[in-house]
């Protein structure tokens, strides 16, 4: 049986990389996997693990989260903030499919934001590369498929948006 995404949060603050380690250590306990030795940095400065775990980290607000899983995984978190200007940013990172489909719904900021964001961390682009890579909107409408990665979008705080992109048919468990 294939092992489950894990997302865990918590309050925001203190030292985040020491928190991800935590997060992946006790997923390697758990699963009976072997335990990373620490963190890396890959070329875009996704965390990586040399123990073959994917881990992906997020925090906005007063929310911290971390999705750990054997394949890769992505993970965004958004508080929902009133006054930004949300023409200017999707001018600045959104496709223009993407900047459509938003002069259409554009209640779904939050939503395309986060996953973008997320699918960005999915793939390990970076974000100044990696949000004109891929559109994630497809007939006006956004996707929650691309390449074989599932989009879902999760429930983890009131009044914060957060969608995770993982392994299409991995289940998924969220933890405090």
């Amino acid at each position: 049986m294939p092992l489950p995404v894990v997302v865990s949060t918590g309050p925001a603050g203190g030292d985040s990389r020491a928190r991800a380690l935590v997060c992946v250590q006790a997923y390697a306990l758990l699963h009976g996997l072997e335990r990373p030795p620490a963190l890396t940095e890959g070329p875009h400065g996704k965390p990586e693990t040399g123990g073959g775990l994917h881990l992906s980290v997020s925090h906005s607000g007063a929310v911290w989260a971390c999705a750990v899983h054997t394949a890769p995984v992505g993970l965004d978190i958004q508080q929902h903030r009133p006054g930004h200007d949300e023409t200017g940013i999707a001018k600045r990172w959104f496709t223009p499919e993407e900047q459509g489909f938003l002069r259409e719904h554009p209640e779904q900021f939050f939503d395309l934001w986060c996953a973008k964001e997320a699918w960005v961390k999915y793939t390990g682009l970076g974000l100044a590369r990696g949000f004109k890579v891929a559109s994630l909107v497809m007939n006006g409408a956004l996707l929650s498929a691309l390449e074989g990665a599932q989009r879902t979008r999760l429930g983890l705080a009131k009044g914060y948006t957060a969608c995770l992109w993982h392994q299409a048919g991995a289940e998924i468990v969220t933890t405090k």
